[in-house]
């Protein structure tokens, strides 16, 4: 990806919250493989050079926020 600064929005991750991937009927097998998913295709996406605002709804914990980001 080119070195342009582009905005970007997301909202919803639900970090360490398993139920929303049935109440959201969200395409993962278990916490893991949404995790890995989100992030791999936020860093596929989104360059160093890039803003991007988080709008909510991160997750439930701080610090499992953290664990899974860091």
């Amino acid at each position: 990806m080119s070195n342009i600064k582009r905005i970007y929005f997301t909202s919803d991750w639900h970090i360490g919250h398993e139920k929303a991937i049935v109440y959201d009927k969200r395409p993962f097998k278990n916490l893991d493989h949404m995790h890995k998913s989100l992030i791999k295709n936020f860093n596929e996406t989104v360059s160093d050079s890039s803003v991007t605002y988080f709008l909510g709804d991160m997750g439930n914990k701080t610090q499992e926020i953290k664990d899974v980001i860091t």
